[in-house]
């Protein structure tokens, strides 16, 4: 089974909407760089909701 990637988490969890990723992987596309520190840097998502999405993309391999 592949595991879910941050973006996928973070918005089945309800923390982010669907634009709102779709937003920040254009400017991954655009500028290189995590995915987490994007949506941090935009204000979408604050450090400690990265480190529960992570925690739980871990805990699903």
């Amino acid at each position: 089974m592949e595991k879910m990637k941050i973006g996928q988490i973070l918005v089945k969890g309800g923390v982010i909407n669907e634009k709102q990723l779709k937003f920040a992987l254009e400017k991954q596309e655009r500028e290189g760089g995590r995915i987490g520190d994007i949506l941090i840097s935009l204000g979408f998502i604050t450090d400690r909701e990265v480190i529960k999405a992570l925690t739980e993309q871990a805990s699903d391999e």
